[in-house]
């Protein structure tokens, strides 16, 4: 159930998306929730969308680390772009909290609150992609058992991109 202002809205599809860097000594993992909501009639204005929620971590060194933990405050931004009767408005809120319920296979499930805004669903996982370029040093960071050993590998600039994707 996604509620924006008290509205409901149906969800079109939902992915996350897993990034991991190292700065300064320390490993983070953004995770990184896209999804899109139907069309519904609010107020005579047909208004449909779509929410980012991006939140950095310490401390988690696989995806099961995430569930049943809950992350509140200036943790990242939950960016929600919504099209009311064809003009687009933006709104960003830096002040949430999310919680992580369970994992079911691809799904990650999770709870997300802030200012007029209500999320509980559950979003498919799709991969994780890296700047570290040797496996063995991301796994001192990140157990890749969750993910396939085929990667693919993409140059932008100075970096190697590598991606994995969630078995």
């Amino acid at each position: 159930m996604l509620k924006i202002n008290n509205y409901e809205f149906d969800i079109k599809f939902s992915e996350t998306n897993f990034r991991q860097r190292n700065y300064n000594n320390q490993s983070y993992i953004t995770i990184n929730i896209t999804s899109e909501f139907f069309p519904s009639l609010v107020k005579e204005s047909i208004i449909y969308g779509a929410v980012d929620i991006k939140i950095d971590l310490t401390e988690i060194k696989s995806i099961d680390d995430l569930i049943g933990k809950e992350h509140k405050g200036d943790i990242g931004k939950l960016h929600i772009s919504v099209c009311n009767d064809g003009i687009w408005e933006e709104n960003t809120i830096k002040d949430f909290e999310i919680k992580f319920e369970k994992r079911c296979g691809k799904d990650l499930f999770f709870e997300i609150k802030g200012k007029d805004f209500y999320y509980k669903d559950s979003s498919r996982m799709v991969s994780l992609y890296t700047t570290s370029t040797k496996p063995e040093e991301l796994e001192k960071c990140f157990n890749l058992e969750a993910f396939y050993n085929q990667t693919t590998k993409r140059e932008i600039g100075k970096s190697t991109i590598t991606k994995y994707f969630i078995k």
